[in-house]
């Protein structure tokens, strides 16, 4: 947060502390911009894909969505009534794949498709199944890593 005063208007820039929307937590989150969000990324994510003899660990973008969105229903792209541990992968992950979250200490099962769930910069965007919008909401979104299981 900082002040700046142009042509003497006063400005008070607050991009960086803007509380987003949290229905029902009192868990404090802010809003950060784009370059702010790629920055991060580039500063966690700056190692390869590592193999390992139980599977590849991935750079990962976690979202999170709900039956309950605009446009989805409670059938899986995979044909599959939709659960917790599902989530939505690229297409060039099979389903059935197992992938294991430790962030959140779950391991997933690609399921599902969507329109924006792609690969982009080596970083492999899912979107996790979670029964509301509240809870969709409060996840946020996440960067981490996972690990394709063999």
């Amino acid at each position: 947060m900082f002040l700046s005063i142009t042509g003497g208007i006063l400005a008070l820039n607050l991009a960086f502390v803007k509380p987003a929307y949290t229905p029902t937590t009192s868990t404090k989150s802010y809003v950060i911009t784009k370059n702010e969000l790629i920055h991060k990324q580039n500063q966690y994510y700056n190692n390869e894909n590592m193999e390992t003899k139980e599977g590849t660990w991935v750079n990962v973008r976690l979202s999170f969505y709900t039956h309950l969105d605009k446009g989805c229903n409670n059938i899986t792209a995979s044909g599959k009534q939709i659960q917790d541990g599902m989530c939505a992968c690229p297409k060039n992950v099979p389903f059935g794949q197992k992938i294991y979250v430790p962030g959140l200490n779950k391991i997933l099962t690609c399921e599902d498709r969507g329109g924006s769930i792609t690969n982009k910069n080596g970083v492999m965007r899912i979107d996790v199944y979670v029964p509301t919008k509240e809870m969709a909401f409060s996840m946020g979104v996440k960067f981490m890593k996972a690990k394709l299981l063999k």
